[in-house]
């Protein structure tokens, strides 16, 4: 079975754990979490194949690595300010817990593709696997149950992350990025 298959059985099984109005709810959540990380990204993850090509760096993925993880710090202090802001309303809660582990994700599912490809493609079809299994626990055991939901879309980006990390062999060290360079990556992830 492909990536696409499972996906869509575990999508399926969702939305008939969820019933129309939370589909409806989790689908607004869960796309503007994803506008959220698109912008907040900061396009970061588009300077992996220049840098990996133009070996300006010795360590590039552990350099994006540390760099991924101190935007994932700096998000989570964003989003408790948020979340305290608000007045702890669940839906913001959930599109501030969703967009910090969607862009980590997504980054380091970049920067595999450009150094560990046949990797991550493991990753993926194993974490839609997983997808699914936890889809159909939510269709059996959790019916209209929006933080089912959520918490399922968030086990699974969390697979992705650690195994990424796995793949990598690299520890995060957030302390050791330099400014100048998130700065440089920035640019060029806009321009």
């Amino acid at each position: 079975m492909s990536q696409r298959t499972l996906t869509f059985f575990a999508n399926a099984f969702l939305t008939r754990a969820l019933g129309v109005e939370l589909k409806g709810t989790y689908t607004w959540i869960l796309n503007t979490a994803n506008i959220i990380s698109i912008i907040a990204g900061l396009g970061i993850y588009q300077s992996i194949p220049f840098y990996s090509r133009s070996q300006m760096h010795k360590d590039i993925v552990q350099e994006y690595i540390n760099i991924f993880v101190l935007q994932a710090i700096v998000y989570t202090g964003v989003s408790f300010a948020i979340v305290n802001f608000t007045g702890h309303n669940v839906t913001i809660i959930c599109v501030c817990l969703l967009y910090i582990v969607d862009i980590f994700s997504q980054q380091l599912n970049m920067l595999l593709l450009v150094d560990k490809i046949y990797e991550r493609n493991r990753v993926f079809v194993l974490g839609s696997i997983i997808n699914l299994v936890i889809c159909f626990f939510c269709f059996i055991k959790l019916k209209n149950n929006l933080y089912a939901a959520v918490g399922c879309f968030v086990i699974v980006k969390i697979f992705y992350i650690v195994f990424y990390l796995y793949i990598a062999k690299k520890i995060p060290h957030p302390t050791k990025v330099s400014v100048t360079d998130i700065v440089r990556k920035i640019h060029f992830g806009y321009i």
